[in-house]
Formats: structure tokens, C-alpha cells, sequence
């Protein structure tokens, strides 16, 4: 396998290692960068061959556009603070905006993005999600649990551990349509065990909820289509089955710590902690609506406007809860604007394709960027370095998938 090739897979097989980071001559480095420098430093000489430089020619120029607009954003964003610019939003911007979009571009160009390559991204990525899901069962059975017995262990949120994990079952079920004979097949339903385990021990309600909403819009959108063969709504039912599964833990939970402080009547439960965050997140934005506060500033700005909600029922919130309000106060309304526009093309598409002639892949997208959609109503499952790196991925697999010659 050429090292072009394994790069796609290696990548995604990282994620456990996503936030380890050393230094290099006196800058923060972190360990999926400087994979991907290596690959860099090693493809420079194909950049001088005219087939790659080609590719860019019949690109979709609105979805370059929408990207474009988010990142300019973020930087505009974020540089306009001044002097009051952190070296920490400085690194934050170079990690979650500059990279990730600079690997895509670049797999782009120096990719085909055949078959074959998307699915050696989605393997590393089930293999990615799988260590992470063993590191986080070794953390249980050391005892490292949350204050309130939640699994979040190598993360510091369970909500975090859930959102990585979650896409492990998708990823685990569009592989059982690949593979022949059942102890393949069994070990992928092992790992789809593997992934519901740590789910259910993460107590995240919130992937839990985005995983049933996904399952069940996409199973509805199949059928509304009617596209797709049979192993196409095979796929659908493993996933729906799954999402019934993950709904029936709802009912184990009663009397758990997670539980009972959603439902206290005091006045500080987590909905009430919730609703506060997005209160405070409205009254910051309304104040900078235009161009925002900077990437990663949430935090500080979140503290100054504490006067307005008494008692304040959280200290330490390093984002708004919700992906589109979080867009908006670190991107500005340009970034925003961007956001809405690249997730908008690259859906459309999907599901313009998807309507000519679906697949087992197609599904796939389709329930990632669906997962990924509903987790963003009440959480942001963007502004980390593996979660900026997965969403910039999905785009390009998305585009690559769209764009791929369909047999006649």
C-alpha cells in the first residue's frame, strides 16, 4: 500500500493520540499535524504534475466558497480582538480551522478519492473508534468515572467519549454489508457491543438521542425515496435496531446520578444549567453579532456576563452547547454564514445522489451528517481537534462519494 494511500487510514486510526502534543521549535504541535507535515514533506514532488493541479478546474465552487467563508471568518473573528488575542486562540484557530481544512484540500488534490480509498478511511476510522472504546473500558475498570459516575475516561467529558464513539456503530454496521462469513460479521457485531457498552456508561443523553433521531430520519428518508436495494434497507434495520436498543437504556437509567439531576426541581438541574448557558450565550451574541468574539473566547466572555444570571449554575463552560450559536460567536456571521452554506451544498448533494441511485455508503453519510446535525442542537461537536478534523473528512468523503462516476 502506497504511503499516499495508508496516510487515509492512519489518520483515523489516531484519534485516541488527536490531542497529544509536543513542542516543536517553541510552537505546539499536535500528533495528527505532524502525521500529516510527514505526508506533506513526502508528496511535495507530485504537486508539479499537471493531473493534480487539473483537479481543481471543475471543483464545486460553492461548497469551496462555504469553506472559504467559515475559515476567513474564524480569523477575521478572531484577530479582530486585538490585543486581547490569546496565544491559545491563536493555536486553536491553526488546529481547528487551518489544519483540518488544509488536510482536506490537500487530499483532495493529491487523491482520487476512489472507492477503495474512502473505504480505507472509514476502516482506520472503525479502527480509531475501537481503541478509543477499549482505552475507555480500561478507564472503567480502573474506577476513573466522573463525579456523578459517568464514563468519560481518555476524555474529560463523557459527552465527548459518547460523540466519538457513536460513529463506530454506523461505521460497524455499513462494514457488515462488506464482508463475508460470520466470524467477520460476528466481530463486527462484537465491536457494535464494544460501542453500545461504552455508550450506555457515558450516560450521554444527548448521543443517545442524536443516534435514534439519525437512525430513524434516515430510515424515513429511504423510504419516502423508496431508493436503494434490499441490502440497502438491511443496513437501515440493523441501525434502527440499534437506535431501539440504545432508547430501551432510557429505562434503566431511573435512579441513576445522570438521572436524578435532570429532573431536580430546585432549580439547578442540568436542563436548568443548559437553558442558562444558551441565555448567556444569546445575550453575548446579541453584543457581537457581526463579527464575534474570536475562537475559544467563549469562556472569558461567558464569566463577564454571570451578573445577568443569579445564582450561576456553571464556572467552567468552554462552549455555548449548541453548534450553530457556537459557529456564530467564534466565526462571526461571515463564518456562519459559511457553515450553513458548505453543510447545505454537501447535503444536497448527498441526497440529490442518493435519489439517482443509493448505496450502503450513501446511508452511511447520510446517518454520520445526521448524527452529527442532531448532536449540535444542544452540544458542539466541532470545536476540538478530532472532532474538527472527522467533520472536514465527512465533507470530503461526502464530496468524493457524490462526485464518483455512478455505473451505468
Amino acid at each position: 500500500m502506497m504511503f499516499s494511500q495508508a496516510i487515509l487510514f492512519i489518520l483515523p486510526a489516531s484519534l485516541v493520540l488527536a490531542l497529544e502534543k509536543f513542542t516543536f521549535v517553541g510552537l505546539p504541535v499536535y500528533f495528527l499535524e505532524a502525521l500529516f507535515l510527514v505526508f506533506i514533506i513526502v508528496q511535495i514532488p507530485k504537486l508539479r504534475e499537471k493531473k493534480f493541479r487539473d483537479r481543481w478546474r471543475n471543483v464545486d465552487r460553492v461548497l469551496v466558497l462555504g469553506g472559504a467563508l467559515f475559515v476567513v471568518g474564524a480569523a477575521v473573528a478572531t484577530l479582530s480582538q486585538g490585543q486581547l488575542v490569546s496565544p491559545t486562540s491563536l493555536g486553536q484557530l491553526k488546529s481547528w480551522f487551518f489544519f483540518p481544512a488544509i488536510v482536506a484540500i490537500t487530499f483532495y488534490t493529491l487523491q482520487e478519492g476512489k472507492r477503495q480509498e474512502r473505504r480505507l478511511f472509514y476502516g482506520g476510522w472503525l479502527v480509531g473508534v475501537t481503541i478509543v472504546a477499549l482505552t475507555a473500558l480500561y478507564g472503567y475498570g480502573q474506577g476513573l468515572l466522573t463525579y456523578d459516575e459517568r464514563l468519560a475516561f481518555p476524555y474529560n467529558s463523557p459527552n465527548f467519549l459518547a460523540l466519538i464513539v457513536a460513529p463506530g456503530i454506523l461505521l460497524a454496521t455499513f462494514f457488515l454489508h462488506q464482508v463475508r462469513g460470520w466470524p467477520k460479521r460476528a466481530f463486527l457485531l462484537s465491536l457494535q457491543g464494544l460501542f453500545f457498552t461504552v455508550l450506555y456508561l457515558s450516560h450521554s443523553y444527548n448521543a443517545w438521542g442524536s443516534l435514534i433521531l439519525a437512525s430513524f430520519m434516515t430510515f424515513a428518508i429511504l423510504g419516502i425515496q423508496k431508493v436503494g436495494s434490499k441490502h440497502a434497507y438491511k443496513l437501515t434495520g440493523f441501525v434502527v435496531a440499534g437506535a431501539l436498543l440504545l432508547g430501551g437504556l432510557f429505562l434503566l437509567e431511573q435512579g441513576s446520578n445522570k438521572w436524578e439531576n435532570l429532573l431536580l426541581e430546585n432549580g439547578r438541574s442540568s436542563l436548568d444549567s443548559r437553558v442558562m448557558i444558551w441565555q448567556s450565550g444569546l445575550m453575548i451574541l446579541k453584543d457581537h453579532w457581526f463579527v464575534g468574539i474570536g475562537v475559544g473566547n467563549f469562556q472569558p466572555e461567558y464569566l463577564v456576563y454571570q451578573k445577568y444570571f443569579k445564582p450561576y449554575l456553571e464556572w467552567s463552560v468552554p462552549q455555548p452547547h449548541n453548534l450553530l450559536l457556537a459557529v456564530w460567536l467564534q466565526a462571526g456571521l461571515l463564518g456562519l454564514c459559511g457553515f450553513i452554506l458548505m453543510v447545505y451544498r454537501i447535503m444536497s448533494r448527498l441526497y440529490k445522489r442518493m435519489q439517482r441511485r443509493g448505496s450502503n455508503e450513501g446511508i452511511l453519510l447520510l446517518g454520520l451528517w445526521l448524527l452529527f446535525l442532531g448532536y449540535g442542537l444542544i452540544d458542539t461537536p466541532y470545536f476540538r481537534n478530532d472532532l474538527a478534523f472527522l467533520f472536514w473528512s465527512q465533507i470530503l468523503l461526502t464530496y468524493w462519494y457524490v462526485e464518483e462516476k455512478e455505473p451505468l
